[in-house]
């Protein structure tokens, strides 16, 4: 699966949120973050289906016409670790000193 750029994560995290939401309610929910063209919405949509974290299904919507729902490839936690995962190989390249560092800066946060 290729890993999805910062603007994806934040329409994934959404997504999940929303349990497989029409695009509409991606780029209403959204709008709560920064304002987004609906047409951008739905073009990064599409990007992450490519991608392989989203799926589309075809339910009804409004007056029984197909509405496109975006579907998560795989569960929130799943996602999660993956993008864990990425910044402790490639950010932090699991150095002794860095993970250190992270272990730290995580229980100073948690007190």
């Amino acid at each position: 699966m290729v890993e999805l750029s910062k603007s994806e994560w934040e329409l994934m995290l959404i997504c999940w949120e929303l349990g497989g939401p029409p695009a509409r309610a991606v780029h209403a929910a959204s709008l709560e973050h920064k304002p987004r063209d609906y047409r951008t919405i739905l073009a990064t949509l599409n990007n992450i289906v490519r991608k392989g974290h989203l799926r589309v299904e075809k339910r009804p919507g409004p007056r029984n016409i197909p509405t496109n729902h975006y579907i998560p490839t795989l569960s929130r936690r799943q996602g999660l670790e993956r993008r864990i995962r990425r910044f402790l190989n490639e950010d932090l390249r699991s150095d002794a000193d860095n993970l250190e560092l992270l272990a730290e800066i995580l229980r100073s946060s948690s007190t």
